[in-house]
């Protein structure tokens, strides 16, 4: 049941409205959507990317790094890098499966966790796209390592 202050259109209002509609906390108003879980192999596998993705944009513990993300890209900067890693993992995926074994190893040695090694690359890659002092992360795992903790 939505609650409702003053009248409708001219306070507040959060809750649903019957089944056909919703407002949110910021008092925006959208239909009622029966949500659906779809558990398809695309579904799966796009889940699996996104938290790939931002338990690597989430490892970004270096405060120079995330106060530089923060002045280009505001509060939503994880969102955004978020976004820019999804953009760029099925290419990551490929190319880092492309690396010799003893690259591989090294990515090993700077990050344990194999599962987060594309959404890694991926988001170096987005890194050194920026330029400046981010240009030479996807020199080495190394490097990536000291620029995001």
């Amino acid at each position: 049941m939505a609650k409702v202050t003053m009248p409708l259109m001219s306070g507040t209002a959060s809750g649903k409205f019957g089944r056909d509609l919703v407002f949110d906390v910021r008092g925006r108003v959208r239909r009622y959507v029966s949500p659906t879980q779809p558990n398809s192999a695309s579904q799966l596998e796009a889940r699996l990317r996104l938290s790939k993705s931002a338990k690597a944009v989430g490892m970004v513990n270096n405060l120079t790094l995330a106060a530089y993300l923060r002045g280009v890209y505001t509060y939503t900067w994880h969102g955004v890098v978020v976004g820019q890693v999804i953009d760029r993992y099925e290419a990551s995926e490929i190319a880092y499966t492309a690396l010799a074994p003893a690259t591989k190893a090294l990515w090993t040695t700077s990050f344990p966790d194999t599962s987060l090694h594309p959404a890694l690359y991926a988001l170096g890659t987005f890194l050194a796209s920026l330029g400046g002092a981010y240009s030479g992360v996807m020199l080495t795992p190394a490097a990536l390592k000291t620029a995001i903790l």
